[in-house]
């Protein structure tokens, strides 16, 4: 069995500055942004209670408690 998810971390940085002088005024605005995604896959192996490989079916002799 294979399980494959992905992480998004992302970082903002943002600056700004405003000057007014009246009537006028101005503004001055930067932004930054950085991402990185990371990919994490597992791999798991069923085992039975003495550690030897459990093999999966689809059919059962009985009913899931």
């Amino acid at each position: 069995m294979e399980i494959e998810f992905a992480v998004d971390v992302k970082k903002d940085g943002e600056a700004r500055a405003k000057v007014l002088v009246l009537p006028f005024g101005a503004e001055a605005k930067a932004s930054r942004s950085k991402g990185t995604t990371s990919r994490v896959k597992l791999t798991l192996q069923p085992v039975d209670d003495e550690g030897a490989d459990l093999r999966i079916a689809d059919e059962s002799g009985e009913r899931p408690k």
